[in-house]
């Protein structure tokens, strides 16, 4: 919470800045200093390193340890993330907007899969990685006209986030002799966290009521303490579902001389000296772009 402040420190000065000078500019008529209604589509570049890193690490262990055989495309990273939301915009006084909304954060990582082959014998990987992300933001912004139709909103928020981190997989075994072996697991786990937001709004109007905005900005959101449920079959026999901390780790293997980053999901090879352990941060925080609709009323 004290990074978050600190972080937002900044936004809040220019903002009450702003308020104090408010006396000065009457408010934007893109808005008309009536209630809004916004629905919006953003796109966010993300930075959840240790997911990242755990995703191409869990194939880079395999290839050292076996040093030839590896089949595989190239490991699909979380780089992006997609945002549905809805605000409402309630004007103040002095040009202060009060903006209260919930959307739908997500990103998704389908289809990573190798394969490890020595001679008639196989081991074949498949997993799938998903993040949901309920955010409900509540926020002030400051209206400044630039023309009768089109006004400037800088803004700031708290967010909350509740979100779900979702893994599930399977590793076949071929063997020449025995046929096939498959072992798979779903992951399940979910968290409540704190973050900000803080950009800038462009509003126009295009008749009456009616308007179009785009928003560019940068969210905090770095996502911890996820727990949940895991459970893995083995040839389609449950062990049954229990209770799991997503956790991340890193190991040492002295014997390869290199060190892999790993969360406590199945697949990976394990081997090594466990050097750090802490619940895993899936971070969300990125630049975004918002283009949307506005009703006034």
């Amino acid at each position: 919470m004290r990074n978050i402040v600190r972080r937002l420190r900044r936004p809040l000065v220019l903002l009450a800045a702003a308020a104090v000078c408010g006396g000065l500019a009457p408010l934007a008529r893109a808005d008309d200093g009536r209630v809004s209604l916004r629905v919006s589509n953003s796109w966010s570049r993300i930075s959840p390193r240790e997911l990242n890193d755990y995703l191409e690490d869990y194939v880079r262990s395999y290839e050292d340890i076996y040093g030839v055989g590896i089949s595989r495309n190239s490991t699909k990273t979380f780089d992006w993330a997609q945002d549905f939301e809805i605000a409402v915009d309630i004007p103040l006084r002095r040009g202060l907007v009060l903006t209260a909304s919930a959307g739908l954060l997500s990103s998704s990582r389908e289809g990573n899969a190798f394969t490890v082959e020595w001679g008639t014998e196989s081991d074949a990987f498949l997993r799938d990685d998903r993040i949901r992300s309920v955010a409900v933001e509540l926020g002030l912004g400051y209206v400044m006209p630039l023309s009768g139709r089109f006004g400037l909103r800088p803004h700031f928020g708290l967010d909350a986030y509740w979100s779900t981190f979702e893994d599930s997989g399977s590793q076949t075994r071929s063997y020449s002799s025995w046929g096939d072996l498959v072992t798979a697991w779903t992951a399940n786990a979910h968290a409540f966290n704190l973050g900000g937001t803080a950009g800038v709004t462009l509003d126009g109007n295009v008749f009456g009521g009616l308007g179009l905005f785009l928003d560019a900005g940068y969210r905090m959101a770095r996502l911890s303490n996820f727990s949940g449920r895991y459970e893995e079959s083995n040839e389609g026999v449950s062990d049954g579902a229990v209770d799991f901390s997503l956790l991340y780790f890193e190991e040492t293997v002295d014997w390869l001389d290199t060190s892999y980053k790993r969360f406590n999901l199945p697949g990976g090879w394990s081997g090594g000296n466990v050097t750090l352990v802490h619940s895993a941060v899936i971070d969300l925080s990125g630049f975004y772009f918002k283009a949307g609709l506005r009703v006034s009323f």
